[in-house]
């Protein structure tokens, strides 16, 4: 016996077809963002020196790297705030440094780095850098949030013929 498609039946078909192409093309979506995420290849890693720190870092496509530095030890931030308040003009607050790095695709996988000056020997501060893949707005790297101490100054030595008094 042979059914009959009643224009019914074609719409209940239609619907569902409909319902499992938007499942689909969602699913899919939601990978291909997802894999626009930046990754850290290595790093962040910051090298405290007397009145700077060395920052570097390498990513596995092109995005751009905020950054900002505060004072004392402070709560890592969403990524959307780390990426505010580095494009903020400064004096912003309490922040002391902070700064947007285009990481573009001529130097990806290539081992960046970086220093950033202007800070107090031997004090402490907090660092926070986020990654957004430049492809995919809004894809946003983990964030690393870093609690770091510079050096204290070198001790100036000054000599006299009379012997070193220090």
């Amino acid at each position: 016996m042979r059914r009959s498609i009643t224009p019914g039946n074609k719409r209940i078909q239609h619907l569902k077809i409909h319902g499992i192409l938007l499942f689909c093309s969602l699913f899919i979506f939601s990978l291909l963002k997802s894999s626009a995420q930046p990754i850290w290849n290595s790093g962040p890693t910051v090298t405290p020196q007397p009145m700077s720190i060395k920052l570097d870092f390498n990513i596995d496509r092109p995005s751009y790297v905020y950054y900002f530095i505060i004072p004392n030890v402070y709560a890592c931030q969403p990524a959307t705030v780390i990426k505010d308040y580095a494009q903020r003009a400064l004096p912003y607050g309490a922040i002391v440094a902070n700064d947007k790095i285009t990481y573009t695709s001529g130097n990806y996988s290539t081992q960046i780095w970086g220093e950033i000056t202007n800070l107090n020997p031997n004090s402490t501060y907090t660092i926070q850098i986020v990654a957004e893949s430049q492809a995919v707005p809004g894809s946003f790297s983990t964030v690393s949030c870093q609690v770091f101490t510079t050096l204290p100054c070198p001790k100036i030595q000054l000599f006299t013929f009379f012997g070193n008094i220090g």
